[in-house]
């Protein structure tokens, strides 16, 4: 049998709990960008000593000049993603509502949580509908419940080692389903965070016996959940 939770949502603990999601992303993006620029500059250094050889006049090795450009070209398109999702959850912020893809908003939450789930050892993957699901809510707060469920699915990931998120279309909802965890993840009751966000959200989490729990996410929101 799913359970749900659900309660008041206290308007001042969001604000400062969003303000750490904020910057806990923030500080994970800067640490991959911060990677890139440390194998540029590693890759600058070769080309460096490369440029000193021939100088001297050492033999130039074009096959090598092609594998350092072909391996920072495919940095700078790393980097390039790693920013373009840095910008769209930047933006995320400037509408407190808006009508969003949540398909969209989960792919983008899971690309975020990838370094940060890696580290703690877990591959995430999604299965994506195919095509638009739009809600209307609030894109940050959005975010922020969807990347709480996804972290305590990190931290009770079953022995695969691996979270499957799923999104699909329900009655007048979505529903975001977080599989590969444990029976005692799944049970353990919601914090004040989680708690708080779907009451603002008007949505509902179920949880399944078998290992998963699931977003119910209103297609429109509850008049009340804005209030």
């Amino acid at each position: 049998m799913m359970t749900t939770d659900t309660q008041p949502a206290d308007w001042k603990r969001l604000g400062l709990d969003g303000l750490a999601f904020f910057g806990r992303i923030s500080a994970s993006i800067s640490h991959e960008l911060k990677n890139f620029l440390a194998i540029f500059n590693e890759q600058a250094g070769i080309l460096e000593d490369m440029a000193l050889l021939a100088e001297k006049g050492g033999e130039l090795r074009i096959e090598r000049l092609k594998t350092l450009a072909g391996n920072m070209q495919a940095q700078v398109k790393r980097a390039d993603v790693v920013l373009g999702h840095m910008n769209a959850f930047a933006h995320s912020v400037d509408t407190p509502e808006a009508d969003v893809d949540a398909a969209g908003v989960a792919a983008l939450v899971l690309a975020l949580s990838r370094r940060l789930a890696a580290c703690k050892g877990v591959a995430l993957t999604i299965s994506e509908p195919g095509v638009s699901l739009p809600v209307r809510t609030s894109p940050f707060f959005l975010q922020n419940l969807l990347f709480l469920l996804l972290w305590r699915a990190v931290e009770g990931a079953d022995a695969s080692k691996s979270v499957r998120v799923s999104v699909a279309p329900g009655q007048s909802a979505v529903l975001v389903r977080f599989g590969g965890m444990t029976r005692a993840a799944v049970s353990a009751p919601s914090d004040d965070r989680e708690t708080g966000l779907l009451a603002m959200l008007g949505a509902e989490l179920r949880r399944d016996p078998e290992g998963a729990l699931i977003l119910v996410l209103p297609e429109q929101p509850i008049a009340s959940a804005w209030c």
